[in-house]
């Protein structure tokens, strides 16, 4: 058994150095997780939704609400996570933990197809990378639907490498299905379905011509045909609910996306180039913890602009990890906003394993191993620096969970009558993790839709800030007339919140 494993990494020294990177990974994502793990309104309101789903109560055909545009996802991430919700007794750091976990797993699969598709040097680097970077660690110490993307991207490039090398019926089904997942997980995950398409079709012609017309076999169009077939169905059968909730409303979220569209291109006249190149900058500054110059940033686009076209025509394993990277780098380049940490998700494995290449083919052509430890050093010297690692160095911290439950607490406090109405003041949507703690403790308020349909007698706000409840022109308060205040909650252990209890 354990010279199976030393085989499968590759010797005895591979495979331990990847399990100490998988157990330092482990522990950077799992440390203090719950203190510091963040809780607020999307959290909350995808905690209800997944305690609906293993409670049977709802079975949801929409996903997570992307931030622009009202544009929602596929449902899978919910039914993916939930599991991790019920395994820990309904306690939300349960989804929590189950990102960071699957995100350290992965550090162990992403050596291995790393190993398959280039070898074992540049997935060790690779690795290395990921295990110890800011952006990857950070996105993996709280449930968020994007923060699984730079695993699934990178693991839908190999099926997709497998698929082509072998032809093998599996690995067109894991890429259909591993595509599925990328864009329920983010919209921008899109780009890669062109790339997918670009190249089964490109490898489809060039099997054909490959073969003279009389010894081409008949079937073989057929066997593509079948392959490609179950690709589309593995692709489609993940997001089915959602297809058919388009086809029953009118394809609401196709409209939405078609809207969105065409108001992102005619107000913004960045020229492309320049968005480009902004994205490219904002990807080198969040994979290697610092803003490059102008030059640099250049200067590393062509550097693997090269290593794309040197891959071309020597190593396709790299082509297909840069032409992955540059797919994704224009997707988000269309977007003209602005280009926050997890939109470039999905390039950062790819970046890295680029990085890893140049590395290691540096080490096997010149053998000067002492200048890439160093370097691999001096990455991890400035990942570690504060703030990147907070919850290393801080004592205190926010503890978003445990105040959530104590907002519901306070609620329960003053002793609510079914049915009543929850918000909160100013931000109406931070109530969210207080109302999945009112689910679970079985006060549930009335959902948040039906706030203007349903009238109820008690209103209770939460106010983490000072606020007045009686003047407040959010449509749930505002509304609830005639109103005045019965009773005021306090905590002692976070004197700045308060939840006024009103009455008709």
């Amino acid at each position: 058994m354990i010279k199976r494993l030393y085989s499968l990494f590759g010797g005895k020294s591979w495979t331990l150095g990847v399990l100490l990177l998988f157990l330092v990974g482990l522990f950077l994502r799992l440390y203090k997780i719950l203190e510091t793990t963040t809780f607020l309104g999307d959290q909350g309101r995808d905690a209800i939704i997944m305690k609906s789903i293993v409670t049977f109560q709802n079975l949801p055909a929409l996903g997570p609400i992307t931030s622009v545009g009202s544009i929602y996802l596929g449902p899978l991430y919910y039914y993916v996570m939930s599991p991790w919700l019920l395994l820990f007794g309904f306690d939300p750091i349960g989804p929590a933990v189950g990102v960071a976990v699957l995100a350290s797993t992965a550090l162990i699969l992403q050596f291995l197809v790393v190993k398959d598709m280039i070898n074992k040097e540049t997935a060790l680097i690779s690795v290395f990378f990921s295990t110890f970077s800011w952006a990857l660690i950070e996105y993996s110490r709280f449930s968020w639907n994007p923060n699984l993307l730079p695993q699934v991207a990178l693991f839908s490039v190999y099926t997709l490498y497998k698929a082509v090398r072998t032809k093998k019926l599996k690995y067109f089904i894991l890429h259909g299905l591993l595509l599925s997942l990328a864009v329920q997980l983010h919209y921008l995950a899109l780009f890669l379905l062109p790339l997918s398409g670009f190249v089964l079709l490109y490898q489809l012609f060039i099997d054909q011509r490959s073969e003279p017309e009389v010894h081409r076999p008949l079937g073989e169009i057929a066997l593509w045909a079948k392959k490609l077939s179950a690709l589309i169905a593995s692709f489609i059968a993940p997001l089915s609910p959602f297809i058919l909730f388009e086809i029953i409303h009118s394809f609401p979220n196709s409209r939405s996306v078609l809207r969105f569209t065409q108001e992102n291109t005619g107000a913004n006249t960045t020229p492309f180039y320049n968005e480009l190149f902004d994205t490219l900058q904002n990807c080198y500054r969040y994979v290697l913890q610092f803003m490059p110059s102008p030059n640099l940033t250049i200067v590393v686009a062509l550097i693997l602009l090269g290593l794309f076209v040197y891959g071309l025509k020597k190593d396709k394993s790299i082509a297909y990890i840069l032409g992955s990277f540059f797919a994704l780098i224009i997707g988000v380049s269309l977007y003209k906003g602005p280009k926050y940490t997890h939109y470039l998700g999905g390039t950062y494995l790819l970046l890295h394993i680029a990085i890893g290449y140049v590395l290691a083919s540096i080490i096997k052509a010149r053998r000067i191993t002492g200048l890439v430890l160093t370097m691999l050093a001096v990455f991890l010297y400035i990942s570690m620096q504060v703030p990147k690692y907070y919850f290393l160095h801080e004592r205190e911290h926010q503890n978003q969970v445990d105040r959530a439950r104590t907002i519901a607490q306070m609620v329960i406090d003053l002793e609510p009558r079914l049915p009543y109405t929850f918000t909160s003041s100013p931000e109406a949507y931070a109530d969210y993790p207080a109302r999945y703690f009112l689910d679970v403790m079985g006060k549930k308020p009335i959902e948040k839709e039906q706030d203007s349909y349903i009238p109820t007698k008690e209103l209770f706000v939460f106010c983490e800030k000072e606020c007045n409840p009686m003047d407040d022109p959010q449509w749930a308060i505002a509304h609830f007339n005639p109103k005045k205040i019965t009773n005021i909650k306090t905590n002692s252990k976070y004197p700045e919140f308060k939840v006024y209890k009103l009455t008709k």
